[in-house]
């Protein structure tokens, strides 16, 4: 597998349709992240600031992970997703 590091992003190149999903969602976070989106795909001021945190979220979690959340079409959703698979429930979580 062939890797790229672009600034502090490594990402695997595009190798078809195996690797697809999850290298449209790095690039997509990427572009997000440099301020490049706004010219892949046109969106307005506030979807540009979800965008954002949205990318940030998904930037900072494991392919594993990543594969709950790479349909989320919001910050919030992903957020959401990530807690409830992995924050402590109940009584035990709090001491």
């Amino acid at each position: 597998m062939s890797d790229v590091t672009t600034s502090a992003y490594r990402i695997q190149h595009l190798l078809g349709e195996e690797n697809y999903p999850t290298w449209a969602v790095k690039l997509t976070d990427i572009l997000t992240d440099q301020g490049l989106i706004d010219y892949a795909a046109a969106i307005l001021a506030w979807e540009r600031k979800d965008r954002q945190a949205l990318s940030q979220i998904r930037l900072r979690v494991s392919d594993d992970p990543l594969v709950y959340i790479t349909d989320a079409t919001t910050s919030s959703s992903a957020w959401r997703t990530l807690a409830d698979m992995y924050q402590p429930k109940g009584f035990i979580s709090i001491v």
